[in-house]
């Protein structure tokens, strides 16, 4: 998905545009829930600029170091149960 035109939230942490939806929550205490919903472009070669548009997706949640929930492509749902940390370093 990509649209360089898409003005980026002045506040809060939700963005909305023609075929996007992404919100992040900070739930507090560390813990965080992430949504996305956008028709991303499926091809073959990722130098392709034409391809097949896909329902791309996840429903999400951070805590205590694991992200857990489900990845969404297409007609298939993927569940997902990973460690993970959150960092600034690099930045």
């Amino acid at each position: 998905m990509r649209d360089d035109e898409l003005p980026l939230p002045t506040s809060g942490l939700d963005l909305r545009g023609h075929g996007l939806w992404l919100s992040l929550v900070d739930e507090g205490d560390g813990r965080w829930t992430i949504g996305l919903e956008v028709f991303a472009l499926g091809v073959d070669d990722p130098a392709e600029a034409r391809g097949d548009l896909v329902p791309l997706g996840f429903d999400l949640d951070y805590d205590a170091g694991r992200l857990t929930g489900e990845l969404l492509v297409g007609d298939q749902a993927i569940e997902l149960d990973v460690p993970c940390s959150l960092s600034t370093e690099g930045r």
